[in-house]
């Protein structure tokens, strides 16, 4: 029993740890994924609108409700213009062709990373210990569509809601004028 609260509690040590670490990694990191001159207060920041799809061509209900939860996200706590946009057929449309009005766009990626762990004791008995296993993380680009360019960063988190905030908790308080400008 005493066992079972010692690894309960060293598990949420450790997840404080990684959601903090990924916060500040974000937060931190900043200035190598905001562009130099970005702000939104003058024009239509467009954000990725995501849809994925099962093999039976059906919309996946996880990303479904993420995109709920990232259109509340934007009317509770974004200031300025916003639309969401199927990154995909942007540039089909015509109303998106002028790059002053909508010239960023807040881009959904996910990536996945395989992990092997082999452990070979010292021991005489040759024991070894495998782990095969794997991760994916989203995260989001900032596309600068004007000057065709991608800012971006590794940081991101399992859940897209929770990377989604960091970001736009980033953007507000840089457009805002509260964090520095890049140089």
């Amino acid at each position: 029993m005493k066992n079972k609260i010692l690894i309960r509690l060293f598990g949420i040590v450790i997840l404080f740890l990684f959601i903090n670490g990924t916060y500040d990694g974000i937060w931190n990191s900043y200035k190598k994924w905001m562009p130099k001159d970005f702000d939104t207060k003058n024009n239509i920041l467009l954000v990725d609108d995501i849809k994925v799809y099962d093999k039976k061509g059906n919309l996946v209900k996880s990303y479904v409700k993420a995109n709920e939860q990232m259109r509340e996200y934007m009317k509770e706590k974004y200031p300025y213009e916003y639309e969401f946009v199927n990154v995909d057929s942007l540039n089909l449309s015509d109303k998106y062709k002028d790059t002053d009005k909508y010239r960023y766009c807040l881009v959904w990626s996910m990536n996945t990373s395989k992990t092997y762990t082999t452990y070979k004791p010292s021991a005489p008995t040759g024991m070894q210990f495998q782990q095969n296993g794997g991760s994916a993380y989203n995260t989001f680009t900032i596309s600068d569509r004007k000057s065709n360019t991608n800012f971006g960063t590794s940081k991101g988190t399992s859940y897209i809601i929770g990377t989604f905030s960091l970001y736009i908790n980033t953007i507000v308080k840089y457009v805002n004028g509260e964090l520095e400008k890049p140089e």
